[in-house]
């Protein structure tokens, strides 16, 4: 019984695989031209890009808005928690990027370069950050501003998507993954955050000033 169900799961790890390469392989050929436009775009999911967000947002925050201040902190609070979660996986699961796994580049026959060169080469692949981050900071606009604050993130998701994989720095499954991770743990910070650390960073504010 063990054994079935140890082949069942080697069959479905080998699916997964298969489906990497395959979707990598193809997304990496989309016409040339889309290359630039999906490097600026992915720059939208970066760490740097979000944490110099929240930080004009803070300033704006304290001197003309308290909601917006309170979402700030909500914003640096997801990009902490995602940081810690993210690289813990990624040094536990050590997923080689498309561009240098040498088992793509036989599947595919063909060669795959890093398209994104602020992406070192020891960073893992799996789960994707930028998706990660994407749907996360998705989850708390719209929590916090209602559904027209989600449209931009919604009209742009696709082709941060496809980006990831186009670039040569992700794989199918690693995108699906950190957006389902996304999904998940943002409402789970959404919860902790209004319950307990809204309340306690308001308390310090008070007492600082």
């Amino acid at each position: 019984m063990k054994n079935n169900h140890t082949s069942h799961a080697n069959q479905i790890l080998q699916w997964i695989i298969d489906t990497d390469y395959k979707s990598a392989k193809w997304f990496y050929n989309l016409n040339p031209k889309l290359t630039l436009p999906l490097k600026i775009i992915s720059l939208l999911g970066t760490i740097q890009f979000w944490a110099l967000f929240s930080l004009i947002l803070f300033i704006y925050g304290i001197f003309f808005d308290q909601n917006i201040e309170n979402f700030s902190v909500l914003l640096f609070t997801g990009i902490i928690g995602s940081l810690l979660t993210i690289s813990v996986l990624k040094r536990i699961i050590r997923r080689k990027r498309p561009y240098m796994d040498e088992k793509l580049r036989v599947f595919a026959r063909q060669e795959f370069i890093n398209r994104e060169p602020y992406i070192s080469k020891r960073q893992e692949s799996f789960p994707s950050g930028h998706m990660y981050f994407w749907v996360m900071e998705s989850i708390f606009f719209y929590f916090y501003f209602g559904f027209w604050a989600l449209l931009p993130f919604l009209a742009l998701l696709p082709f941060l998507f496809v980006s990831r994989i186009h670039l040569g720095v992700h794989f199918l499954s690693d995108v699906i993954v950190g957006m389902l991770m996304g999904l998940c743990l943002g409402l789970l910070n959404l919860v902790i955050f209004n319950r307990y650390l809204s309340g306690l960073y308001l308390n310090w504010m008070t007492i600082c000033l």
